[in-house]
């Protein structure tokens, strides 16, 4: 994203692209393209007019020039002066992908109008080692809850929560994961992502959320994290806890003996002198 923003703001060759027609396939810019695409390796990386329209680009795939883009919701966000990431699985490729979006500005100030935008596309294979690698079971959600990415491949489009024919509806609709569930229901995780204790196959699990400001308009994505507590909290800390809580509650119970004991003693005795005192009046 800041290499995106500082195209945005300093290189005088991209903004001619979005606002000079003539100047879209100029050798420089393709070639800042081309140098950000390949540090970051990216699909494609292009530059969007204010109309909506790619003016030029670099890389593979279906980002070349003269394609509209301006339904896109990464494009839209940028066009209206908001860096944004948006993931989302390709309509006719089916494949997850990533798009930065960064706004163009006339001058070398955000408070400069916006004259278009630059969208940077990556694959998905570095999010997916860093979710898998962080814990024992990470997940990425989409802000509709459905998985993203996975430690666990078979996860992968699975839904968090409860389901129901509204909520698959309205997954359809938005159309952010392409054509995933047009055949298909999508299935429910096998475990809960609330933050706290989850159990799977009859394993504990320590599961903690972080939600990410992507600027998605579609809402918030939700990175969760999950720790095996079997293996992470050794035996023997389980053992020792074990037995210090035995030994409190038997410290506990000693004490409400002790004092029950006391407490019948003091009826006994004072049932004791109800008699005399009833001998007495007698």
């Amino acid at each position: 994203m800041g290499a995106l923003g500082l195209l945005g703001l300093i290189e005088g060759s991209i903004n001619d692209v979005a606002t000079k027609p003539h100047l879209a396939n100029g050798k420089e810019a393709v070639a800042l393209m081309e140098s950000i695409g390949r540090m970051h390796g990216a699909d494609g990386v292009y530059v969007v007019g204010q109309d909506g329209i790619i003016k030029s680009s670099w890389g593979v795939g279906q980002a070349s020039a003269g394609v509209d883009v301006k339904f896109r919701p990464y494009a839209q966000m940028a066009l209206r002066g908001k860096e944004n990431i948006y993931a989302g699985i390709g309509k006719t490729s089916g494949l997850r992908n990533l798009y930065y979006a960064a706004p163009l500005y006339a001058g070398n100030q955000i408070d400069t109008p916006v004259i278009g935008a630059v969208v940077m596309r990556t694959g998905v294979s570095l999010l997916d080692k860093l979710v898998a690698e962080k814990s024992d079971i990470g997940l990425l959600l989409s802000p509709q809850g459905v998985v993203f990415s996975a430690g666990r491949s078979e996860w992968l489009g699975m839904v968090a929560g409860k389901l129901d024919a509204e909520r698959v509806r309205e997954i359809r609709q938005l159309r952010q994961l392409g054509d995933l569930f047009d055949d298909k229901t999508p299935q429910a995780l096998p475990l809960s992502i609330e933050p706290g204790i989850a159990s799977l196959n009859g394993v504990a699990f320590a599961v903690v959320q972080a939600r990410l400001a992507w600027n998605d308009p579609y809402g918030e994505w939700m990175l969760v994290l999950m720790e095996d507590l079997s293996r992470t909290v050794p035996i023997r800390r389980v053992a020792q806890a074990y037995l210090i809580t035995v030994a409190i509650m038997l410290l506990i119970g000693w004490g409400f003996s002790l004092l029950l004991r006391g407490h019948y003693g003091e009826v006994s005795a004072a049932g004791k002198l109800a008699a005399y005192a009833s001998i007495q009046r007698a």
